[in-house]
């Protein structure tokens, strides 16, 4: 309640005790002369004044209970944050080494091409400067204009460099499917740990 932010509690106390004590001197000290001669004023305004008292200690009882609502959600929050905290760094990292497998095995591959495949292909294999444009337009998620569009002829690129490039393109795929399963997983995890705070 606002009106309660301008003073302290221990004025709420008062009011209650002055609105509580008039109206007891109003009814029942009405044989003093100086009461009894004022007695219906006292007992009027000491009867609104322990209704504003009644009426701010509820706003006091009310404010006291939000504020231990408050630090109950405040509790619930930190420890809610811990936990997310706890999750997004198992998370990184189970993405992270899932990523560096990703990583090792396309550099494993690669470097299998250059040892033991390119020597051969390259020998046996001539790629067409068609088959290196279409792969390129591929590679951008475009259609080829048409075959007046594609050069004729053998292309300088060789046939272990494309295969590499297309080794190197899956697994830059497979390190975005990690990062997405991760991020999936994340979700999951942080609106679990949402509703379990709720």
């Amino acid at each position: 309640m606002w009106i309660l932010s301008f003073f302290p509690d221990f004025v709420t106390h008062i009011i209650l005790v002055i609105g509580a004590l008039g109206v007891i001197a109003g009814f029942l000290l009405s044989f003093i002369p100086f009461i009894n001669l004022y007695r219906i004023p006292i007992q009027i305004i000491s009867i609104l004044v322990l209704s504003v008292g009644l009426y701010l200690e509820g706003g006091l009882a009310n404010d006291a209970d939000w504020k231990m609502k408050v630090k109950d959600l405040e509790v619930k929050i930190a420890n809610a944050e811990a936990k997310a905290e706890k999750v997004n760094t198992q998370i990184v990292t189970k993405v992270i080494t899932k990523i560096q497998v990703v990583k090792d095995t396309t550099n494993a591959n690669t470097k299998y091409i250059t040892e033991y495949v390119a020597k051969d292909l390259d020998a046996d294999c001539k790629l067409t400067t068609a088959s290196v444009l279409l792969h390129n337009i591929a590679s951008q998620n475009q259609v080829s204009g048409g075959t007046g569009d594609i050069a004729r002829g053998t292309s300088d690129v060789k046939a272990s460099e494309l295969l590499t490039t297309v080794t190197e393109n899956y697994g830059t795929y497979y390190q975005v499917v990690e990062k997405l399963k991760g991020w999936q997983e994340w979700y999951r995890q942080q609106k679990k740990l949402a509703d379990e705070a709720n």
